[in-house]
Order: structure tokens, then C-alpha cells, then sequence
């Protein structure tokens, strides 16, 4: 409340230096003006029980002064013990990271100003805040849960040790990466790649299944009257593949002189048993399958 109210350039309304003005002077119309808005900012932020007595106090100065030895000394002793007690007794709980963070800072931030650094040089206040430091530094470390035990032990092993915010930083990184690996993918996400895997699989499966053997025993050629292929199918006609046997080839050329069309004949018109190369196809059904 004094910082703000000192923020507001009117701290000289509840220090009362410089004095306020004779109420003969010129000037005193306005200081009165502004110490009444003081004054309502102090009430303002009264509970609401305390308003009625505070308000009979005639200046803003009076009424700090009168909070101040009503409510002040003893009973600030009495605050500052229990903010360090809550302080050092705070558990996080069921609590998120951000709520216990809250919590901390909202203790922390009311001893200071019941228990501000009461260090005058420089280097006495820069040693007293280290060590204020290195307190709220445990307290957060206690006060978080059990499962960061790994996490704490690292913090702990710096030299010199973080700051309490530095710290906090670090903790929070790793809650989030933690979150990030346990909670996996969503279950629309699961779906989608189940599906996907599905699918994947039932292409597998189709590709590799074993072609169902073609039945052969009711074919019949018109050209060479064997079984088992047709006349589209004929090697005599449509050229012996390379693969083919030269015994099962010389047999089926035995066979066809005696239907007077022999094996092909090359460009010079001598029978070879070959097809020319242009008539050659791959075909797995022979004469004499």
C-alpha cells in the first residue's frame, strides 16, 4: 500500500515530510484535496468491520499512524511467524506446478512487506537477499512433489545454486516435457493410425496370398488337339519362350511336321525349331503341359 500510494507521488501524505501546508496558505486547498484521496485509498483497501473506526481519523497521516500502532508491532510478529511456517510447511499436492508457484510467491510477497531487508550498505543488502534466496530456493524444492526428485538433485548439485525463479524455469520445463511423453497420441490420432495400420496390413495380405492354381484339365487346343491350353496359348503358334527345354521343343517340332507345319522358318526360309525373335512371348502353358 505504500509503494502505491508513493507511486502516486503522494507518499508525503502518510510520512508527513515534507509537512502539509497552514490552512492560511494558498496552496493548503489542494494538499487537502489530495490527502482525502489518499484517504479513501487507505479505506479502500480496509476490511470492511475496520471501515467505520478508520474513517473518523481527520487525515490521511492519522489514520496510517492509527493502523499502525492498532494493528502494527505485535501483531506483525505474529503475521511474519505464520507466513514462515506456511511457507516452510506448503505442500503441492494435488496442486498443479503453477498454483503452488502462486501460492509461494503471494506468502513471500506479504513477509517482505511485514519484514522488509533491514540491511543499510549495498554489499549487506546484497548478501541478505542471496540468502533470503537460497531459503525460498528449499521451501520450493520441499514443496513440490516427490515424483521431480530427480529434477530437485540436479538443481541442487549447481554451484552456485539458481535463483528461486531459475529454478521454478527448470522445474516447469520438465513438467511440460514430461506431460508431452506420457500423454502420447490422442484418440483421434489412434484411430487414424489404427486404420491406417489396418489397411496397410489387408494390402500385405492381398499382395503375398498365393495365386489360386488355374484348372487346366478342361482346356483344349483346335490347332494341335493337345490338352491343357488353347489355340491363343499354343507355342507352335504363337512361338516357344526361352525357358522351354530344347528336348520338349525338338519333341513338339516331331509333332507338328506331322500336321505339315513344322517348326517356324527363319528369314532364309531353313527350318531352325526357333520362332523368329520378334514372335517370342512368355508364355508358362506349353504343348504338353
Amino acid at each position: 500500500m505504500k509503494k502505491a500510494i508513493g507511486g502516486r507521488g503522494r507518499s508525503s501524505h502518510i510520512t508527513g515530510d515534507p509537512p502539509p501546508p497552514l490552512k492560511t496558505d494558498t496552496e493548503y486547498s489542494r494538499w487537502e484535496q489530495d490527502d482525502q484521496c489518499v484517504f479513501t485509498w487507505i479505506i479502500q483497501n480496509l476490511e470492511s468491520n475496520l471501515v467505520n473506526n478508520a474513517s473518523q481519523y481527520p487525515t490521511a497521516k492519522t489514520l496510517w499512524d492509527g493502523l499502525a500502532t492498532t494493528y502494527g508491532s505485535r501483531t506483525d510478529s505474529l503475521q511474519v511467524f505464520d507466513l514462515h511456517k506456511r511457507a516452510n510447511s506448503l505442500k503441492q499436492g494435488s496442486d498443479t506446478l503453477e498454483d503452488l508457484w502462486s501460492n509461494l510467491q503471494g506468502i513471500w510477497m506479504s513477509i517482505d512487506r511485514r519484514e522488509p531487508n533491514p540491511m543499510k550498505d549495498p554489499e549487506d543488502i546484497r548478501i541478505y537477499n542471496k540468502k533470503t534466496q537460497e531459503q525460498r530456493l528449499y521451501q520450493l524444492l520441499t514443496a513440490i512433489n516427490d515424483k521431480m526428485e530427480p529434477i530437485k538433485r540436479d538443481i541442487l548439485k549447481k554451484e552456485p545454486l539458481p535463483s528461486v525463479e531459475s529454478a521454478y524455469a527448470t522445474i516447469r520445463r520438465e513438467v511440460a516435457r514430461m506431460t508431452i511423453l506420457i500423454s502420447g497420441p490422442s484418440d483421434n490420432d489412434s484411430t487414424e493410425i489404427g486404420l491406417g495400420l489396418a489397411a496397410k496390413d489387408s494390402q500385405q495380405r492381398t499382395r503375398f496370398r498365393p495365386k489360386e492354381k488355374e484348372d487346366k484339365s478342361k482346356l483344349f487346343c483346335t490347332h494341335c488337339h493337345m490338352k491343357r491350353h488353347t489355340k491363343e496359348q499354343c507355342f507352335r503358334l504363337v512361338g516357344y519362350p526361352e525357358w522351354w527345354e530344347g528336348g520338349q521343343k525338338l519333341k513338339n517340332n516331331q509333332c507338328s511336321s506331322a500336321d505339315g507345319k513344322g517348326a517356324s522358318v527363319t528369314g532364309g526360309g531353313e527350318s531352325t525349331g526357333k520362332e523368329p525373335q520378334g514372335r517370342r512371348r512368355f508364355w508358362r502353358n506349353g504343348c504338353n503341359k
